[in-house]
């Protein structure tokens, strides 16, 4: 028995109208999609119950109890409403890969943050550097005798301009 046939019948049984709390395998299958007349038809269906048993637990699927029946997990839920194993083999991959493709994008977002991160602070440095300097120039620029310490006369000979003979102005 294939793999794939396995899947085909898994599916129609996830998929079938009946009670996920508790359910037949027999129940889903035989009515409606299989023959068990002959004994030939009956070991072929005994051999496909327990192949999909198996591949429903190793999946995680559905639960068995200990008198033959089963019942969806949350995984058999979840693929009953995506519409079977396939689709939700191929909802996880996607999903997975969107994770991926996020994962990688926020890790360009990371370093582009660190990138930007670092010029600030370079720049920051420079500007604060060229601030330093120009406040260490102005006050060298602006620095006073330190001997001297009253303000001098800017002008030494005051111009007298009633002795240097220069006339009153004539609008006055």
């Amino acid at each position: 028995m294939t793999e794939k046939e396995i899947i085909k019948y898994f599916n129609i049984i996830l998929l079938s109208d009946k009670d996920d709390k508790f359910f037949n395998i027999y129940e889903c299958l035989v009515p409606l999609h299989l023959k068990c007349d002959t004994k030939k038809e009956r070991e072929y269906f005994n051999d496909l119950v327990e192949e999909i048993g198996d591949f429903a637990k190793r999946r995680n699927y559905f639960q068995q109890f200990k008198n033959g029946s089963f019942a969806l997990t949350s995984k058999g839920e979840k693929a009953k409403r995506k519409g079977g194993h396939y689709e939700l083999e191929k909802h996880e991959s996607d999903k997975e890969s969107k994770e991926d493709e996020i994962l990688n994008l926020e890790g360009k977002l990371k370093k582009f943050e660190l990138k930007i991160g670092n010029r600030i602070i370079i720049n920051s440095l420079i500007i604060t550097l060229l601030n330093f300097v120009i406040t260490i120039s102005t006050i060298k620029f602006w620095e006073f005798d330190k001997n001297n310490s009253r303000q001098e006369i800017q002008v030494s000979k005051p111009i007298n301009l009633k002795n240097n003979g220069i006339s009153k102005d004539s609008l006055n």
